[in-house]
Order: C-alpha cells, then sequence, then structure tokens
C-alpha cells in the first residue's frame, strides 16, 4: 500500500509541475501604458495633483513633493488596473517618462486587460 502511495504521489506532483509549465509557457510578457500622463509631462490636470512638468530650460526633479504625490497616485492606478485581471507577476513599473508596467500576462489576462479602459489602445505584433 506505501508503495502504491508513492507512485500515486509521485504521479501527482509530475502531473501539477507539467500543468504549471504549460501556464507558464503560454503567459508573455506585456508592456501596458496607461492613459495618464507620466511625471516628466503632467501639466496638472488630475484634481489635488500639482504640475510636475519642468518649465521650459529647466530639468524634471523627480523629487520635488509635487512629483512624488503624482507617481504615488499613477503606481496606485497602476495596481488598480492589474487587480481587475487577478494575480500577474509585474516585472517592473514606470512613471517618469512612461505611465505603465510590464507584467507576465496569460492569453486570457491580456484579453480581459484589452477590456478595461485605463490602458491605451495597442496593437501587438
Amino acid at each position: 500500500m506505501t508503495k502504491l502511495t508513492s507512485i500515486a504521489m509521485a504521479s501527482l506532483a509530475l502531473l501539477a509541475g507539467a500543468g504549471a509549465h504549460a501556464q507558464s509557457a503560454a503567459s508573455k510578457v506585456y508592456i501596458i501604458q496607461l492613459r495618464d500622463e507620466p511625471a516628466a509631462s503632467y501639466q496638472g490636470t488630475t484634481a489635488g495633483y500639482a504640475a510636475t512638468q519642468a518649465a521650459p530650460g529647466a530639468r524634471f526633479n523627480a523629487h520635488t513633493p509635487a512629483a512624488l504625490a503624482y507617481t504615488s497616485f499613477l503606481r496606485s492606478k497602476q495596481l488598480a488596473v492589474l487587480s481587475t485581471i487577478g494575480n500577474a507577476p509585474v516585472l517592473s513599473q514606470f512613471d517618469t517618462v512612461l505611465n505603465g508596467f510590464t507584467a507576465k500576462l496569460t492569453p486570457a489576462q491580456a484579453a480581459a486587460l484589452s477590456l478595461n479602459p485605463s490602458p491605451r489602445p495597442c496593437s501587438w505584433a
């Protein structure tokens, strides 16, 4: 009986591993760009958040209180978009020159994300 149980457990472990591999093989990395302006070009159009774009001839400063508040706002919106498609691994988040993130998505998650109005429309090659 112990030998049969060991064989059954080994078989289940192999099947579980194969399923996990199939799921990860089906996942792809996507770059998702959201509609809100990134901090470097943000002109203060969202209520409660001051403009962060540098004046002409000046350099952008990501460490000002306005920039820190706005980038925190962008990151929270990125996470809100992610929460609508389930538990997808986020590889990177961007908020200075691009507002978006990279994530490893299954085809179903990518399809669900395409229905969300927050990301910019895009075409995939």
